[in-house]
């Protein structure tokens, strides 16, 4: 099988999900955990998963800076202790950008997850975690170069179709985008919808991130798409406009092709509930 085809049929199969079933209580089933609780699909296996802190410097890493007063290069999966849904257990494609998943991320110890001195709050992290409740507090497309709390030595190439979405608890923005190191076309699995919210109290950062899969995207060593070519998006601003404007009409016009369906997604984000009086008491130290 082709690596397009894997990426697809993997993507699919998640769309299937949620596709195979009306949108409702009724036909949903729930996940419930320390407060949090989100609909699925009957039927479907995902659920909670409990995963330990993974900071930037260890207790050595730390001792060592104190000397040398040399930084380490942070990486997405610098996290503090969070819960983590995967959205397509087992059927992750190691050549889609993103998991298949959403993230419940504690704020306070993610301020200090990058910091070399334990406990004290990362500049980075926290400029953009500002950066993040101003953007959350206006119009989804008032901020063009948009914030992304997790480290990625990257930007997005484009964003397309922004939406503000609440959720018992909290509220957020989703995007269509895709990361790309310097410049790129749009890519079935390299395009990805990107949720990022905060819960009203402040106490979590919301994150969910699925891979999208649409026949028409570029191929991988394609010079070109849509008519524009990657010297132009890398020289002409203008140009590179030009293009998010032709993917987002390109996804509007195949809306209902797109894999997984937005609708469906979107319904995922609404579903979330957060109860602050029904988390779990936090360990004592």
């Amino acid at each position: 099988m082709s690596l397009r085809h894997r990426l697809c049929a993997a993507v699919f199969a998640l769309a299937l999900a949620f596709a195979l079933t009306p949108t409702g209580a009724a036909s949903a089933a729930t996940l419930s955990r320390d407060g949090w609780s989100l609909q699925l699909p009957r039927g479907s296996q995902a659920g909670f998963t409990a995963v330990d802190a993974n900071p930037l410097y260890n207790e050595q890493e730390r001792q060592e800076f104190a000397v040398s007063g040399t930084h380490l290069k942070p990486n997405f999966y610098n996290l503090p202790a969070h819960l983590r849904v995967d959205l397509a257990p087992g059927q992750e494609d190691r050549d889609a950008f993103f998991a298949a998943a959403l993230y419940l991320i504690p704020v306070q110890p993610y301020l200090s997850i990058l910091s070399p001195v334990e406990n004290q709050q990362d500049t980075w992290t926290r400029t953009e975690y500002r950066a993040l409740q101003r953007w959350l507090d206006g119009p989804p497309d008032a901020v063009r170069d948009w914030p992304f709390l997790p480290f990625l030595d990257m930007s997005p190439q484009y964003t397309v179709q922004r939406r503000a979405l609440a959720f018992a608890g909290g509220r957020g923005i989703r995007v269509l985008t895709q990361f790309v190191p310097d410049v790129g076309f749009a890519q079935s699995g390299q395009l990805s919808y990107v949720f990022q919210g905060l819960t009203t109290d402040g106490q979590y950062y919301v994150l969910l991130t699925m891979p999208l899969a649409l026949s028409g995207l570029a191929g991988r060593d394609d010079d070109t798409h849509l008519g524009f070519t990657l010297t132009q998006l890398d020289t002409d601003r203008a140009a590179d406009a030009r293009y998010e404007a032709a993917i987002d009409a390109l996804l509007r016009k195949r809306g209902k092709e797109l894999q997984p369906d937005l609708a469906r997604l979107d319904a995922l984000v609404r579903s979330l509930r957060w109860e602050a009086k029904a988390a779990a008491p936090a360990a004592q130290p």
